[in-house]
């Protein structure tokens, strides 16, 4: 083996994620959690949390198991009731003095594992700073799954992030 491959399968394996099985009375699901990221529970009152390690303005992207079954979200009237969802917004924004630079249309997609995910989202600079809120919704049988990420304007977090939630997989035990 080349040196150059071996450092390759070194670099590979130091991103790789390790998953984590989640499982409460409300419901089960596992992820695979970003070496860059830590998960935590119970901080702020939120049951499970992931944060970056990296950086002191840390993302994050919580995890809350909802027990609620069967859910099936309705897409085509969420994707004509994304204005409440902008009322709200910038309602939460004019009341913390942050702008909202723009807005992520809802949208519906399945993961990796088959599991639908809904999301929508928006980007707000406060304090100077620039930062990226996104909310996913996942359809799991047994619970429906709410995960919310924020983030500073840090794109490979936001990835990171993201492909956490591409590899979510519903358990079929409660």
């Amino acid at each position: 083996m080349s040196l150059k491959i071996f450092f390759a399968i070194l670099a590979l394996s130091a991103q790789a994620a390790s998953a984590l099985t989640i499982k409460e009375q409300r419901g089960s699901v596992e992820i695979d959690v970003s070496k860059q990221w830590e998960y935590e529970q119970n901080i702020l009152g939120l049951p499970h949390i992931f944060l970056t390690k990296d950086t002191p303005e840390r993302s994050s992207l919580s995890l809350t198991l909802t027990g609620l079954e069967g859910v099936n979200l309705p897409v085509k009237e969420l994707q004509k009731n994304q204005s409440q969802y902008q009322e709200g917004r910038k309602a939460w924004a004019e009341k913390r003095e942050a702008t909202i630079e723009k807005f992520l249309p809802y949208s519906v997609t399945e993961n990796t594992n088959k599991v639908k995910i809904h999301t929508i989202g928006m980007e707000y600079t406060m304090n100077g700073k620039k930062y990226f809120e996104k909310s996913f919704y996942a359809e799991c049988p047994k619970s429906f799954v709410h995960l919310k990420l924020l983030s500073p304007d840090n794109t490979v977090r936001i990835k990171e992030a993201e492909e956490m939630v591409r590899g979510l997989k519903c358990l079929k035990e409660k």
